[in-house]
């Protein structure tokens, strides 16, 4: 029987820097699936998919559903809400400025901000894109591979088109306006798809049936290239004024060509 030493390995715990803002967010968010999760099982037997007894999930969802908080009783959800959002206070000015922009809550803004937890660790505006997975990467967005380790935050690439939709949906000024004029500027160069097998317009192509999957620069996908553009723009005035707010070195904003002309436009934060 072998009397050497063995020695554990090393754990090496990545150490954030709003610790408990994360596990706010985390909290919050187990909670609220675990609520959605037998509402789900109820609408099921509800209506005869499912042969689970509904007065056990009902009597399972009442237990969860409140907490006695200083005598008082509360939804849970409501009060890990409250708590998410004042964490996400408690990271500083960035805060205020997330939530003074149209079509961002302090439900989306204290999970941006859980989930990048530290922006000096996002040198440039690129290094945040790459983050959130909205960087271009060999002239191709990143997309999770097979067998290789993903490089960006799924939950953040997440959260951040769900701002996107927010955007859209309130009509936000500035980065609504941004989506129409990309958007207009995509539908001009591309004003039918592209087959990605003949390389040519789709009313070229060869072997339309053939080809039908292998379309490009459709309205759906034209509608996606302009939302990500949009997105990278919040993105890099969220790296901007956050970096300020903490007095770290800035470059300038994003900037952008409309309809192809050399003149790029910046385009400063609200």
């Amino acid at each position: 029987m072998s009397t050497e030493n063995t020695t554990d390995k090393e754990i090496k715990l990545k150490p954030r820097k709003h610790p408990v803002l994360w596990q706010a967010y985390k909290t919050w968010y187990e909670w609220s699936e675990l609520c959605k999760r037998h509402t789900l099982r109820i609408s099921a037997i509800e209506r005869g998919a499912s042969t689970y007894s509904i007065a056990f999930e009902q009597s399972v969802l009442d237990t969860i559903k409140y907490v006695t908080v200083g005598g008082r009783k509360r939804t849970t959800l409501g009060y890990f809400e409250k708590v998410l959002h004042e964490q996400g206070e408690a990271v500083g000015p960035i805060y205020q400025w997330l939530c003074g922009i149209k079509g961002i809550n302090a439900q989306l803004a204290s999970k941006l901000l859980a989930l990048i937890d530290d922006i000096e660790e996002s040198p440039t505006i690129s290094s945040l894109w790459r983050y959130a997975g909205y960087a271009v990467v060999n002239g191709r967005r990143e997309y999770p591979r097979k067998g290789e380790k993903l490089h960006y935050n799924k939950e953040l690439k997440s959260v951040v088109w769900q701002v996107g939709d927010s955007f859209i949906r309130q009509h936000t000024p500035l980065y609504t306006d941004f989506y129409y004029v990309v958007k207009a500027e995509y539908q001009g160069r591309f004003p039918e798809p592209v087959c990605t097998e003949c390389d040519t317009p789709i009313s070229q192509c060869a072997n339309k049936k053939g080809h039908e999957k292998m379309r490009r620069y459709t309205r759906a996908h034209i509608d996606n290239m302009s939302r990500r553009r949009m997105a990278k723009l919040f993105l890099s005035h969220l790296w901007l004024k956050w970096r300020e707010f903490e007095g770290l070195p800035v470059s300038a904003p994003y900037a952008f060509s409309v309809a192809g002309h050399s003149i790029e436009h910046m385009i400063p934060p609200p």
